[in-house]
């Protein structure tokens, strides 16, 4: 009766911890870290992905789930605005950030706590309008036994570290232009161009504006992993591998890092097999630091959708770079916003992997249709 006990107390718990849907974290008021001549009296969150703040282990079972920040950019710059107090005679500046992503990946002894952030200080003009002076980038990595438990000590130092290097910008020597904040153009989206332009997309922003960095002496080549076919962007001159873009083109083909729904950046870009809103991706990876553990698709229309670490291929929405695992009922529920389409598609008794990604391509067309009328 004992062991019973025991073992329903720990099912028990297992169910509980598995049905915490996000990991939430807080920046309680912070120390004054000494700024001599900046203060930054507003916070832009300037991100194209703002569901979350990251992606985080949680659980007996790993299960990993979105990390959500208490108050949202706000908490952020409420914590800025305790760490370095306005007084008088500073120079007011605004932080817009572009990017926050929080992650770990495991090792055999430990775990790598990641925190990946980009933003850029700006000040206002006599019209109030933003003038970029700064860019500020950098990457917090810590080893921990337990790295999901201190992401906010992570945030928390690339915090400081970005106030105090605006402190220290000099203000006589430096040039400003103006800045636009991020603005998703259907028209101008990557997934109605009719060509695509050779590059490397660091971001989402960039790939879904087909705004690439031409980095001429890094080239893509083959690999394996698994057995299945990948491709790696690596440096020329070097040799060292490339891991923190977000996509690739070769002017004809899309590539697009693992990092979409394995949600850890890698080396690993996999092929577009389908453009469109909605591109198909080749995934066929299988991790096995990841085969007991699953992985989020942020909404699909809304909800939240898991899937296996050994999906075979998704679906990135380029409306907002959310992950759609490529299943029956997905795509099912994508095409019901075409009635006729999806009729068709049910009239059908086999869906094989052909006929399910002839019909992505009438969705993709008809959203091409819906925004350029053509």
């Amino acid at each position: 009766m004992k062991n019973f006990i025991l073992i329903l107390s720990f099912l028990i718990l297992c169910m509980t911890v598995n049905a915490q849907e996000q990991y939430t974290i807080d920046l309680t008021r912070g120390p004054n870290i000494g700024t001599e001549h900046i203060v930054i009296d507003s916070v832009i969150d300037n991100r194209m992905l703002t569901e979350s703040f990251g992606i985080t282990a949680k659980g007996l079972s790993n299960r990993k789930v979105p990390i959500i920040l208490q108050d949202n950019i706000l908490g952020i710059q409420k914590y800025i605005k305790s760490i370095a107090p306005d007084t008088l005679k500073r120079i007011h500046l605004t932080m817009v950030i572009n990017h926050i992503w929080m992650y770990e990946s495991t090792g055999v002894l430990a775990e790598e706590g990641v925190c990946d952030f980009d933003a850029t200080f700006c000040i206002r003009d006599a019209n109030n309008n933003l003038m970029a002076i700064q860019e500020f980038s950098d990457e917090i990595k810590e080893k921990k036994l337990d790295a999901s438990g201190t992401h906010v000590s992570r945030l928390v130092s690339v915090l400081h570290k970005a106030v105090l290097f605006a402190d220290r910008i000099n203000f006589k020597e430096v040039k400003s232009i103006p800045f636009s904040i991020s603005v998703k153009d259907p028209k101008k989206c990557i997934a109605y161009a009719d060509s695509t332009i050779k590059g490397f997309f660091k971001t989402f922003n960039d790939f879904y504006n087909n705004n690439p960095t031409d980095l001429s002496h890094i080239s893509i080549k083959p690999t394996l992993l698994g057995g299945n076919s990948f491709f790696k962007l690596v440096d020329n001159n070097s040799e060292r591998i490339q891991q923190k873009y977000y996509a690739y083109s070769d002017g004809t083909d899309l590539y697009i890092n693992t990092f979409v729904y394995t949600f850890t950046f890698s080396s690993i870009y996999a092929k577009v097999i389908s453009k469109g809103r909605y591109m198909l991706i080749d995934a066929n990876y299988e991790d096995p630091a990841l085969a007991a553990a699953t992985i989020i698709g942020f909404g699909l229309i809304g909800g939240v959708i898991v899937a296996s670490a050994t999906q075979k291929e998704v679906l990135v929405d380029m409306e907002n770079g959310k992950v759609i695992p490529f299943s029956l009922k997905n795509i099912k529920e994508l095409l019901s916003q075409y009635p006729d389409v999806l009729a068709k598609y049910n009239k059908i008794n086999e869906h094989t992997f052909e006929i399910n990604c002839a019909f992505i391509n009438s969705l993709n067309k008809r959203e091409r249709e819906k925004i350029l009328g053509k």
